[in-house]
């Protein structure tokens, strides 16, 4: 995939959300970082335990023109001026895990971020009760699919389903949900709904992050197979600031270095721009936020 085309397929993703059509696209799925690299077994940036934190697994968020809007039509990008783009459809058919309409504090939960809280902090990497053995505290054995700690907070289950940022959060289900191996039918539209039904037209709401856990052993495989397919690109932030911007451009253009390198590809994937000023809702004429070599609102640089 060229630059132009990933520009493209981001803008085509970023504006295909539609209420109630379950073919249209969720948005674009992206993980905030400053550098390439996942923690598990398998990949070079694994570092074992840590606090007993949630095994294998990663968070991403996913952005289209209706959620994680600053000033609610300006794109939130998050802490980070770079991210990881990732494939939607490789994330809706095989990577994902569980969604959250908001934070849903994945690394200290049962089944590998999809359920209920676990124990995580100093001194629990060997703890059984930590996330990170995932030990059903009925059986004391691994949990299951059925495990009353993995179903009490799965969405429908829930008696008091979560309608505002700060109530106790609960998730749907991703392909890569169940322990079985079997894969389960995605339900991140059911959760896009909910949370754009949910923040109404409340700023802080909006601009609020949501979260998707990924299956880093899916990942992993998939990488394997065909990086390129799995991570489409890298992308920096362009928000008016000259100097951040140039930083943000080399970092993005280190992390696909180190992304290539550790898969063996024989070309990087593409880095492309996202411009943070653009007012997305007042200009219907910009295909969207996402573009390669010069933004619409101002100069920006060519990688």
């Amino acid at each position: 995939m060229t630059s132009d085309e990933a520009v493209r397929y981001l803008n085509s993703n970023y504006g295909g959300w539609k209420d109630g059509d379950e073919q249209s696209s969720v948005g674009v799925v992206m993980r905030t970082a400053i550098s390439w690299g996942f923690f598990c077994e398998g990949f070079k940036a694994d570092t074992g335990c840590s606090n007993g934190m949630v095994h294998c697994t990663t968070s991403a968020s996913i952005l289209n023109d209706h959620v994680m809007l600053n000033n609610k039509d300006q794109l939130a990008l998050g802490l980070s001026p770079t991210a990881i783009i990732f494939n939607t459809s490789v994330v809706e058919t095989k990577l994902g895990r569980c969604t959250y309409q908001y934070d849903g504090g994945t690394f200290a939960r049962y089944n590998r971020g999809c359920g209920g809280n676990a124990k995580v902090g100093p001194g629990m990497c060997k703890n059984l009760e930590s996330a990170w053995f995932d030990i059903d505290p009925k059986t004391g054995t691994d949990t299951t699919d059925k495990s009353e700690v993995v179903l009490k907070d799965y969405c429908p289950n829930r008696k008091d389903p979560p309608t505002e940022i700060d109530d106790a959060p609960c998730y749907w289900k991703g392909p890569a949900w169940s322990k079985t191996g079997v894969t389960t039918k995605s339900e991140t539209h059911k959760m896009m709904s909910q949370r754009i039904r949910n923040q109404r037209d409340d700023v802080e709401a909006v601009s609020a992050w949501n979260e998707v856990v990924i299956d880093l052993r899916v990942l992993l495989s998939e990488l394997r197979q065909d990086p390129a397919r799995v991570v489409l690109a890298m992308v920096y932030q362009d928000g008016g600031d000259s100097l951040k911007t140039q930083l943000a451009i080399k970092t993005a253009a280190m992390m696909a270095k180190d992304m290539q390198e550790e898969f063996n590809m024989d070309q990087p994937v593409p880095v492309v721009g996202v411009d943070t000023t653009l007012h997305i809702h007042s200009r219907p004429d910009v295909p969207g936020p996402f573009f390669n070599g010069m933004t619409t609102t101002q100069e920006s640089f060519t990688v």
